[in-house]
């Protein structure tokens, strides 16, 4: 799992049927769950998160995507923000892309037109502001860093025992 993503990933690949890796997910819910997780999802799809009462604006979840391959399973994992938080992120680097690109195209039409440049200072502040919303993704990150492991070693533990191999 890298420090360096907001949403990191990590995969690996089992000998075992997508089933049995589901009931071993869903059994370690019912049966060893000292952090009260919750689990939801359908069909290959799972996902790990924490209960309402336990979460903040923060709270990552893990989504769990299982794949059939002849040899058995290909488990592929991303731990990351609700949807919401992360397409608040998204709309915020398009809202800052689209002022800055605004800026210029104007200021440049400005110039040619040789009347007063003002379009440019719309596109002057962008570049911090996108520096700002990053270091704010950063800071949320870092919060929730104890809880993205906590997520990770659910499902190694549900896995424990288990012959993995990378892909």
């Amino acid at each position: 799992m890298s420090d360096l993503e907001f949403r990191p990933r990590y995969r690996f690949g089992t000998n075992l049927p997508v089933e049995e890796i589901k009931s071993r997910i869903s059994g370690r819910i019912n049966m060893d769950n000292p952090d009260e997780l919750v689990l939801g999802g359908s069909g290959h799809h799972l996902v790990l998160g924490f209960s309402e009462v336990q979460q903040h604006v923060w709270t990552p979840r893990l989504d769990i995507d299982i794949s059939e391959v002849e040899e058995g399973s290909i488990v592929r994992c991303l731990i990351g923000p609700a949807p919401n938080v992360w397409m608040l992120f998204m709309a915020g680097y398009l809202v800052i892309t689209l002022i800055g690109l605004t800026g210029i195209t104007l200021g440049m039409a400005q110039q040619m037109l040789g009347i007063t440049v003002w379009g440019y200072l719309l596109a002057a502040p962008m570049p911090l502001f996108g520096v700002g919303l990053w270091l704010l993704a950063q800071g949320g990150k870092r919060r929730t860093r104890p809880e993205m492991r906590m997520l990770k070693a659910f499902v190694d533990r549900a896995m424990e025992g288990v012959e993995r191999y990378p892909v």
